[in-house]
């Protein structure tokens, strides 16, 4: 395949911006799949690199370099379709595409270029960069032409998350999501820090903060974190120097300022354009992102995956990045958090740590190029927003898209597309682990007990980092349906195993971490999904007993009931299930987690309410409100 991508901004290996690099990587990514790749410029040097053509198509007419204020002189201020219009008759005249399948471009004021070919436009500037650069006039403008120009050849892409579900609300689309990915060789090379020293005349003696963003002062905010230095303890704050890379002629004013700044508080500052970013992270000891906006966060990326300590601003895209990384800490956006994260760190030992390989994976080069190709491989007739439903299993809980392609529905669990059946069945309780698996999965190997068809328990435990997965049910049905799962969405490090519960597991596995929500419901008779036998127990009390010989030194059994059963008090005649645990030899039996919510009519519970009663009389469901899901952490001594 032959494909053209359209950058508005100049690509170089020096570039400072995400988005210039976000090209390099992307360009790289596909070229290695095989296909012949061509990269626009609008201004720059042309050049080639690993067969790829970096070709400047000079729209400027002259030397120079393009700014978004240099395109709102040449074609208006984009708050008119005009601009649009004239901006893309200059890239026709000037790029010929005719010999090109797919044209990726980089910027939503290309929506009126190339409209007979495929286009896939990669969305970098979300509404506050949009109106900050260009007003909310031409924000309202461009949102009316991406509804308009919309069709099976054009495709929208996010790199966040955040910002497709944020698109898709504004102009009624669907957006593919596909994040940023990156070339790890790029960032991360085995070189003498000693030469890097020298060459910029960096006093190795000093430990080095760096500032990898460009020194923009409103979206970026380097000044925060100088202000929050700045009320560092003077002994502490002699030990560093500071680094700002993100030095372009656009912003050299703003570097003069923050240099006489960092002059009167008494701050160790260098301004340094490096030739190449991994000259940068490889004397870093500490890297700041203090962004108020970013449309995904490259730097970000770039600094975790090289595993330094990294402070980043609270704002979704880092929060989105830094999921399931090491050595990564989060500051509320105030100049006092700032420097309450600063003085923690500053005295720690600094020392770098290697990302999960499920985090890694996320961030993939080859997989980054073949998931912008998948998204030609689709139907022709993309999803439109009338075929997204908003899922929210529990009230004031995160939000999922439920999504219909081709008489399919999915649910969007992070970058995992998961199939719901005719049912319409989601196992929402499993979702309820989120919170515990964020700080608990990282590194272990992690049995899934009674994964049902779609094994979110699992999943949510690889994207938080788990080495390894067993996923285990003892229905065949449940077990071909999450098989698929895993096939379609090319899930790694997992195997599926028929088993009723330990039976046909080796005996000899040993696991970190055991994760169950199995059935509890107290009834006669039900579901084999529903029913934990007459006490609701038979499952819990099978799990709890066998989980101790398949667990590791100082492993940790998690698993999910109601509390009326008996967690730490009894409400019955039966001992309680920390009494039970702590028998078998487990410590530190703990409820972690609670969720309280309403029993309502129509509900299993509901149905079963009476018949509960009886078998927990001390459980006075009349005055409390029943805590429906506990889950319980017990560690093997």
């Amino acid at each position: 395949m032959k494909i053209a991508i359209v950058s508005p901004w100049t690509i170089s290996d020096t570039a400072v911006g995400g988005t210039e690099r976000f090209v390099i990587d992307l360009a790289e990514s596909l070229k290695n799949l095989g296909n012949e790749i061509d990269v626009y410029m609008l201004s720059g040097k042309s050049y080639s690199k690993n067969e790829i053509n970096y070709i400047n198509i000079n729209i400027l007419g002259k030397d120079g370099y393009i700014e978004e204020k240099t395109l709102i002189n040449m074609y208006g201020d984009f708050s008119t379709v005009e601009s649009y219009i004239k901006l893309a008759n200059s890239l026709e005249e000037l790029i010929n595409v005719e010999d090109y399948d797919l044209i990726q471009l980089n910027s939503q004021l290309f929506l009126k270029a190339f409209k007979n070919k495929k286009r896939i436009f990669t969305i970098h500037t979300n509404p506050f960069e949009f109106c900050q650069g260009f007003g909310e006039k031409a924000f309202e403008t461009m949102i009316k032409l991406m509804k308009d120009e919309r069709d099976n050849s054009t495709y929208f892409v996010t790199p966040s998350q955040f910002y497709k579900k944020n698109y898709e609300k504004l102009t009624g689309l669907y957006i593919d999501f596909i994040p940023h990915a990156i070339n790890v060789s790029r960032i991360k090379k085995d070189i003498n820090t000693d030469e890097v020293y020298n060459k910029y005349k960096i006093n190795k003696k000093f430990k080095h903060i760096l500032l990898p963003s460009r020194l923009e002062p409103v979206q970026k905010r380097p000044m925060l974190f100088m202000k929050a230095f700045a009320k560092i303890d003077k002994e502490e704050k002699d030990k560093f120097e500071v680094i700002c890379t993100g030095i372009d002629e656009q912003y050299r004013i703003y570097g003069n300022e923050i240099e006489t700044y960092c002059k009167e508080n008494e701050i160790r500052l260098k301004l340094i354009r490096f030739d190449y970013m991994y000259e940068a992270y490889s004397i870093a000891d500490l890297v700041i992102l203090p962004s108020q906006s970013e449309s995904f966060g490259y730097s970000a990326l770039e600094a975790l995956t090289c595993g330094i300590p990294t402070i980043l601003s609270a704002i979704p895209t880092y929060i989105e990045i830094s999921e399931g990384s090491k050595n990564v800490y989060i500051f509320d956006n105030t100049e006092e958090s700032l420097l309450n994260e600063l003085k923690k760190v500053i005295k720690s030992e600094l020392t770098r740590m290697n990302q999960s390989a499920e985090w890694q994976n996320k961030y993939d080069l080859q997989k980054f190029g073949e998931r912008y190709l998948k998204i030609l491989n689709a139907e022709s007739e993309k999803v439109k927003m009338s075929d997204i439903q908003i899922y929210k299993p529990y009230e004031n809980w995160k939000e999922f898209n439920i999504i219909e392609e081709n008489g399919k529905k999915f649910l969007e669990l992070y970058n995992y597309k998961l199939q719901i059946d005719e049912t319409n069945y989601i196992p929402k309780a499993g979702l309820l682990f989120e919170e515990i698996l964020k700080e608990k999965a990282d590194g272990k190997n992690v049995l899934d007990l009674g994964c049902g068809q779609m094994g979110i328990l699992g999943l949510i435990a690889l994207h938080y980092g788990a080495k390894k997965l067993l996923s285990v049910d003892v229905d065949e049905r449940c077990i071909k349906w999450f098989s698929t799962i895993i096939q379609e969405n090319n899930i790694k490090n997992i195997r599926v195993l028929k088993s009723d519960m330990f039976a046909n597991i080796d005996k000899k596995e040993k696991f970190n971490l055991i994760l169950s929500n199995p059935p509890h419901m107290p009834m006669k008779s039900g579901k084999l999904c529903d029913s934990g036998g007459s006490d609701g127990k038979k499952y819990i009390i099978e799990i709890i007993k066998k989980s101790f010989n398949y667990l590791e030194d100082n492993g940790e059994l998690n698993m999910m009931m109601f509390d009326f059963e008996g967690t730490n008090k009894s409400y019955n005649n039966d001992k309680s299930i920390f009494e039970l645990a702590k028998e078998i030899g487990y410590s530190e039996i703990k409820t972690i987690f609670t969720f309280e919510k309403d029993i309502t009519p129509g509900s299993v519970t509901y149905d079963c309410l009476d018949y509960i009663k009886k078998v927990y009389p001390k459980y006075n469901f009349g005055m409390i409100k029943p805590k429906c899901n506990i889950i319980i952490n017990s560690f093997r001594k």
